[in-house]
C-alpha cells in the first residue's frame, strides 16, 4: 500500500506547543485513516526550550484552554509532586523530531522537506528584511508547490515579490506556494 504523506515544519517551535497541537489535530483528523505518513520537524534556536518541548510537560496554565476531551485523550495529568501537570502522551511525541535550526543559516543545513506545511509564526518580526527574504526564499525551495506557509499576524509576505517565490495570500497569515 501507497502511504500518503504529511510533511509539517514548526519553524521556530519555542517550547513546543505549535507542534503538538499541530500533531494533536492531524492525529485527530486522520485517526480512523490509515495509509498516512505524518512527520512533523520542530525547530529553534534556544536549545533550552528544546529540551522542555520534548519533555512535553505543560503547567494547568498552559493547557487550560485545550478542550477537556482532548486533555483526557492526549494528555496524562500530573498526580502527587505533579499535580497540576500534564504530559504529552506518546500517541502526539511520536511524529514530532525537535531539533535545533538557525534559521539565519538555512542554505547550510539538510532539512526532510519538501514539506506540505510551514509554520513560522512571530519568528520574522526578530529578522531584518534582508534575513526575512533570504528565510522566505528558503522556505519556497523547502515547500512543495500547493505548500501552505503559516506566518504570525503581525508578519506577511510580498506576493508581489518574485525574488521570494511565487506566493498567493490565501487568507490573512497564510500563503500559498506556487509554481514558478
Amino acid at each position: 500500500m501507497i502511504k500518503k504523506k504529511i510533511t509539517a515544519w514548526s519553524a521556530g517551535c519555542s517550547t513546543g506547543e505549535e507542534p503538538y497541537t499541530l500533531s494533536l489535530v492531524l492525529h485527530n483528523y486522520f485517526k480512523d485513516m490509515s495509509g498516512w505518513d505524518i512527520k512533523i520537524l520542530a525547530s529553534d534556536i534556544n536549545t533550552e526550550a528544546l529540551e522542555n518541548a520534548r519533555k512535553g510537560i505543560y503547567s494547568y496554565q498552559e493547557v487550560k484552554n485545550i478542550p477537556y476531551n482532548y486533555l483526557k485523550t492526549y494528555f496524562k495529568m500530573g498526580t502527587g509532586s505533579n499535580q497540576g501537570l500534564f504530559k504529552v502522551k506518546e500517541v502526539l511525541q511520536r511524529p514530532v523530531e525537535f531539533k535545533k535550526i538557525n534559521l539565519a543559516s538555512l542554505g547550510q543545513q539538510s532539512l526532510p522537506g519538501p514539506f506540505s506545511i510551514i509554520f513560522c509564526r512571530n519568528v520574522f518580526i526578530y529578522f531584518d528584511h534582508q534575513l526575512r527574504a533570504k528565510v522566505l526564499r528558503q522556505f519556497y525551495q523547502n515547500l512543495m508547490p500547493g505548500g501552505l506557509l503559516f506566518v504570525g499576524h503581525s508578519e506577511s509576505v510580498d506576493t508581489s515579490n518574485q525574488s521570494l517565490g511565487k506566493w498567493r495570500m490565501v487568507k490573512h497569515t497564510i500563503y500559498e506556494k506556487l509554481e514558478q
